[in-house]
C-alpha cells in the first residue's frame, strides 16, 4: 500500500519477510516504524505502530496473541450467556459468593438477558431490566431493592468480564436516580429495651427465643444459626466454631467467607445454650425439625417476622439485623479494638467491618459531652 506525502509516495504496512503479522511503514519524514497487525473484537483489521524497533514489535505481537489466546470469545456477536460461561471458568470468588451470583443469574438475568449480545447492551437497557424485576415467588409486587442491588452488581462483574474480553469498552454506568435504593432493614439495630420486647414476643415459638439470643450475641447469620450442632459448642474452652451454613434447599454448605472459624462464647449465649442442653442428647443439630434435620430457614424467617410485628418493630428490623446490633454494640464498646470486632464477626477485613457499625444512642453519651462542652453537670 502507498500514500501521498510532500509530494512522494510513503509505503505503509509492507510486510516484515519471516516475521507473520508484522509490517513496516514509512512516515512523513521518511523513517520507518514497525507495526502490528490483529483483528479486534468487532472483526475490524487493524495496524498498530509498535516502535521503531523489531524487538518491539515481536513484543507487542506476543502481548496482542496472549491476549486473543486467553480472553475467551472474541466476537461483536457474543451474548451475555456467553460471557457468563467464560466468567465461571475464570473466576474466583467464595463459595458464599458463588452461589448468590449463580442463584441471581438463573432466577432473574439470564430469562431477561442471557440471549442478548453484549454490546448492545446500554444503561437503558439495564434501567428497563431493573424495572421489569418481579418476585421470583410469582407473588404481586417488586423485588425488595436489596435484592435488586445484588441484581446489579451482579450483572456489572459479569459485563466487567466482557471488558476483559474486549468485547465492551466499559461497563454501562445508571444514573443514582435509577439505582435501587439501598434498604435500612439490613442495617437497623436494636435497642436493648427492643431486643427485651422482641425476646418476650417470641414466646408462642418455645425454640426462636434461643435462636435471637444466640444469633445476636454471636453475631450469627440466619444459615450459620440454623446448621450450628452440638459438637461446635465447646463448654469447657467456653467456644463456638462457625463450620458451615444452611442453604435454601435444606443442605449444608460452607459459610460465606468459606472459613472454618471459632470464636468465645458469650455468657448469654452459653446460658440459652445450657438451657437447651438439658433437653437434648447432645448429638445433631441445636435447632432442628422433628426428622433430625436442621430447621428450614423459612420456617425461622416467618418466625420471626410474626415476633417482630407483635413486638411493634417495624419492617426495617429483619433477622440480620441481630448481627448488625450484635457488631455495633462490639465497635462501640471503648476497651474492644476494631480487629477484635473484626475476628469475632469473621470479616475478611476491617473495611467490611467498618460497613456494620453504627451510632449507638446512649443518654450517657449526652450527658459526657454536655459535661465536656459547659463544665457543668447534669
Amino acid at each position: 500500500m502507498q500514500a501521498e506525502g510532500n509530494g512522494a509516495k510513503r509505503k505503509l504496512h509492507v510486510p516484515v519477510p519471516g516475521h507473520r503479522g508484522i509490517y513496516t511503514s514509512e512516515r512523513a519524514g521518511g523513517k520507518s516504524v514497525f507495526e502490528v497487525r490483529y483483528t479486534d473484537s468487532t472483526g475490524r483489521r487493524v495496524y498498530e505502530v509498535a516502535g521503531q524497533k523489531l524487538s518491539d514489535a515481536k513484543a507487542k505481537l506476543a502481548e496482542v496473541t496472549h491476549k486473543k489466546a486467553t480472553t475467551g470469545i472474541v466476537s461483536s456477536t457474543a451474548t451475555l450467556t456467553d460471557v457468563y460461561k467464560d466468567w465461571m471458568e475464570t473466576r474466583d470468588i467464595r463459595p458464599g459468593s458463588k452461589r448468590t451470583f449463580d442463584h441471581l443469574w438463573k432466577i432473574h438475568i439470564e430469562p431477561a438477558l442471557g440471549t442478548r449480545k453484549v454490546r448492545y447492551l446500554d444503561d437503558l437497557t439495564i434501567e428497563r431490566f431493573l424495572r421489569g424485576l418481579k418476585r421470583a415467588d410469582g407473588k404481586p409486587g417488586l423485588l425488595a431493592s436489596g435484592t435488586q442491588r445484588l441484581i446489579l452488581a451482579t450483572l456489572g462483574i459479569i459485563l466487567g468480564h466482557a471488558v476483559r474480553m474486549h468485547l465492551i469498552t466499559a461497563v454501562p454506568k445508571l444514573p443514582a436516580k435509577s439505582k435501587p435504593k439501598a434498604g435500612e432493614g439490613r442495617t437497623r439495630i436494636l435497642s436493648h429495651d427492643e431486643e427485651r420486647t422482641l425476646l418476650a414476643y417470641c414466646a408462642p415459638f418455645p425454640w426462636l427465643r434461643s435462636v435471637v439470643t444466640i444469633a445476636l450475641h454471636q453475631a450469627l447469620r440466619l444459615g450459620e444459626i440454623a446448621s450450628v450442632r452440638w459438637e461446635d459448642v465447646d463448654f469447657v474452652t467456653g467456644t463456638v466454631t462457625v463450620v458451615r451454613t444452611l442453604l435454601r434447599d435444606g443442605s449444608t454448605g460452607p459459610t460465606k467467607g468459606g472459613k472454618v472459624c471459632t470464636i468465645p462464647l458469650t455468657s448469654a449465649a452459653r446460658e440459652a445454650l445450657l438451657e437447651l442442653r438439658l433437653e437434648a442428647d447432645g448429638t445433631g443439630f441445636i435447632f432442628q425439625n422433628r426428622y433430625g434435620k436442621p430447621r428450614s430457614l423459612r420456617d425461622i424467617q416467618r418466625a420471626f417476622n410474626k415476633a417482630r410485628q407483635r413486638a411493634g418493630l417495624g419492617a426495617d428490623v429483619c433477622f440480620h439485623s441481630l448481627r448488625h446490633t450484635s457488631i455495633s454494640r462490639l465497635a462501640n464498646h471503648p476497651e474492644l479494638a476494631l480487629v477484635t470486632v473484626r475476628d469475632f464477626a469473621r470479616h475478611a477485613n476491617l473495611v467490611v467491618t467498618q460497613g456494620y457499625v453504627h451510632k449507638i444512642e446512649d443518654e450517657k453519651v449526652k450527658v459526657s459531652i454536655n459535661e465536656a462542652l459547659t463544665g457543668a453537670v447534669t
